[in-house]
Order: structure tokens, then sequence, then C-alpha cells
């Protein structure tokens, strides 16, 4: 299973990221690989869930690159004017990829 990571950078919520990533690792998919774009937005906590759970990651130079290497599901932890991670859920969503959004307290599944 293919698991694209998106965020902000001001993500702080380590306690709702955590119980989204378990979330994943309890899917009967196989072992996911975590897909995200490095040193930007939420990708620093997606690499440490990951090494947590011991995952592959497989890094992508953009948001373009990422969401059209394609994944199985799509796991976003947006904040109110976070671009990138916006364009990331634009993109996926116009591939027509399975979206789940997480935001502190509450969470919508697409």
């Amino acid at each position: 299973m293919k698991i694209i990571v998106t965020g902000s950078t001001e993500w702080v919520d380590k306690e709702t990221f955590g119980q989204a990533m378990t979330w994943v690792s309890n899917m009967k998919e196989g072992i996911p690989t975590v897909r995200l774009v490095p040193d930007r937005g939420a990708s620093a906590l997606a690499k440490r869930m990951a090494d947590h759970f011991k995952w592959p990651v497989e890094e992508f130079q953009t948001v373009q690159e990422l969401v059209g290497a394609g994944g199985d599901l799509v796991v976003a932890f947006p904040l109110p004017g976070c671009m990138d991670t916006w364009d990331c859920l634009r993109r996926a969503n116009d591939a027509g990829l399975n979206i789940h959004i997480v935001n502190r307290g509450w969470t919508y599944a697409h």
C-alpha cells in the first residue's frame, strides 16, 4: 500500500498525527510505503512515524511528481492557508486518489 502524506509545517498536534498513522498501520493491506516530499510540510513527522512503524519511505522532489506517482491513500494534515498541502489535495482529488483529511479532533474521508 502506497500512502501519500502531506501536511502543514505548522502542524504540532503529534497525538492526532500519531493516531492517524496508527489507523493506517492497522489496515490489513500489508506494510505501507510512505510517500512524501522531504523538507516540506509534515514530512518530518511522517518520517518519524515511518521509522517508528519500520515502514519504507519514498521521497519525491515536487508535489506534482508525488501525486503523479500515485498512491492508494492520501493522508493529509492541512491547516488554513497551507498552500502546498491544499495544492497536493487538489491534485490528488483530480487524480481520483482516496483522501483522508485529518484536522485536530475531526477527520474527513473522501
